[in-house]
């Protein structure tokens, strides 16, 4: 199979992913490489975005609701992709990042950041990366399909 491929640098994909929430690295490349257990070659996963037009992404940005995810949407701070998506996508989202913790194997430049969702408009971000108010907004405006 050999080493791992480079795809890319993810700082020219991803201009956003230093306003993000937390503690993110700076990532600059990402690595592909098969799947096979016990091998130690770099893992990268790239995760699909949850849309937000639907019922739950609704219920996210309601200024009524009151439950924890939608309170963080609303902070200054907002809320983070991974908790978003994963109220937005219930169980498929969760699913996705379980697997992605359990199996990704990021290579030393990238220090632990070895899982990035697309987030349309503003390229690939970390998990804790934070949705807010005013990014909602352009992820809405994107086509989605």
């Amino acid at each position: 199979m050999g080493g791992p491929r480079l795809l890319g640098d993810v700082s020219a994909l991803s201009p956003h992913s230093e306003g993000c929430c937390g503690n993110a690295k700076n990532s600059r490349a990402v690595f592909l490489c098969g799947m096979e257990t016990g091998d130690r070659e770099p893992r990268v996963f790239l995760l699909s975005p949850a849309s937000p037009a639907g019922v739950r992404a609704e219920q996210l940005t309601s200024p009524r609701a009151g439950f924890g995810a939608a309170l963080r949407y609303r902070s200054d701070e907002g809320v983070t992709i991974e908790e978003a998506f994963t109220f937005m996508i219930s169980l498929y989202f969760r699913g996705k990042i379980t697997y992605a913790r359990h199996f990704a194997l990021p290579p030393p430049e990238l220090g632990d950041a070895g899982i990035f969702v697309i987030a349309p408009g503003f390229g690939l971000v970390p998990p804790n990366w934070c949705i807010t108010g005013e990014r909602m907004k352009k992820l809405r405006k994107l086509q989605w399909t």
